[in-house]
């Protein structure tokens, strides 16, 4: 079966505690979690989009797919903050999942303090 979004293409940013987040590109069980602050998030999507770009040889796979996951810990302002640079960094293609974090996710965000 074909996945929606395919993990190789795929960033994920969670959002914590204290204007945190947690971001991946590829799978949570990949082990490539890093921290950053919220207002320094834009670095992470430019380098990433720029990773997918390079590893990637058809155009039509080219373009990064973010998935936005809001955390119980986190503000309705860093949420804002994040959709506007999805806009502002022209990330077409988006998603927000309040609902399900990964095992892998909550582990690595408890052991952050996150």
């Amino acid at each position: 079966h074909l996945e929606p979004w395919p993990a190789s293409k795929t960033l994920t940013i969670l959002l914590g505690k204290d204007n945190k987040a947690v971001y991946y590109l590829g799978r949570a069980t990949d082990g490539q979690m890093h921290v950053a602050d919220v207002s320094q998030i834009r670095k992470a999507i430019l380098e990433n989009r720029q990773v997918v770009a390079n590893t990637h040889q058809e155009a039509k796979d080219k373009e990064m797919y973010v998935i936005i996951k809001p955390t119980a810990t986190s503000v309705y302002r860093n949420f804002v903050d994040m959709v506007d640079e999805m806009n502002i960094n022209k990330v077409n293609t988006y998603a927000i999942d309040d609902k399900y974090v990964l095992a892998e996710e909550a582990s690595f965000m408890k052991e952050k303090g996150i």
